[in-house]
């Protein structure tokens, strides 16, 4: 069984499984039946944490923060904001909000 898009089985350890096959046991119960659940995504701090890992304070100061950091689901977004004295800049690509995808992960941010 496949979840529909913007949805994940549930309760499957934090993974962003899309499908679970459900069977019938020897004595006729469903076996592996789940159900589905809205994508949630990490938050843009995790995100930016597990991107950055071993990055330079200097380095740092190229990614913005989240101006309201939270666990967001399908399709929600954050807007992002550059540390004071920093400027976004088009030509790094990205832009100036992060969206929560099918696949449980954010769009690419901006840098600053």
């Amino acid at each position: 069984i496949q979840c529909t898009t913007g949805h994940r089985v549930s309760n499957m350890n934090g993974t962003c499984d899309k499908e679970f096959v459900v069977s019938c046991s020897a004595q006729g119960e469903l076996v592996g039946a789940h159900t589905c659940e809205t994508v949630t995504c990490p938050s843009y701090h995790d995100t930016l944490l597990a991107m950055t890992a071993g990055a330079s304070p200097t380095e740092w100061m190229a990614y913005p923060f989240a101006k309201d950091d939270r666990v967001t689901t399908y399709q929600q977004e954050l807007e992002l904001m550059c540390l004071d004295g920093n400027e976004y800049d088009p030509s790094r690509g990205g832009t100036a909000t992060v969206r929560c995808q099918d696949d449980c992960t954010l769009t690419e941010g901006m840098q600053c």
